[in-house]
């Protein structure tokens, strides 16, 4: 954890510089980041998309997408719904109202009609 003022949210001044308090929080980014690497050791960290997103935030979103749409057909289907009851130990509803739902990274299931959460995949934070 570090502790900065407020210098830090400033932008990239007219020169091109950061200010003293942001050239310091960098600093300690990079240290954290290579830590343990061997010296002039090559890394990438966090590549950006051409999207202006981490890649690691893309590809999270087309793996969730893959899990909705190889999930999502099977929400009609009664077999489906009473092993998604059962593995979470409840009894299995007569009627229920599914809707995905993302709770920070982790993508599950809420059951409305139930006020009943399945967490799918936990993220990775």
């Amino acid at each position: 954890m570090g502790v900065f003022d407020h210098s830090v949210f400033e932008p990239i001044g007219v020169d091109g510089h950061f200010t003293a308090e942001r050239e310091r929080m960098w600093a300690l980014h990079e240290k954290h980041v290579t830590s343990g690497m061997a010296p002039g050791a090559v890394y990438m960290s966090n590549p950006i998309m051409t999207s202006g997103h981490p890649t690691y935030l893309t590809r999270l979103c087309d793996y969730y997408a893959q899990i909705i749409r190889n999930n999502d057909p099977m929400l009609d289907e009664r077999h489906f719904i009473n092993d998604l009851y059962g593995q979470g130990g409840l009894s299995h509803p007569d009627k229920y109202n599914f809707e995905w739902r993302m709770d920070s990274l982790d993508l599950g299931l809420l059951d409305k009609k139930n006020d009943v959460f399945f967490s799918i995949h936990k993220g990775h934070m």
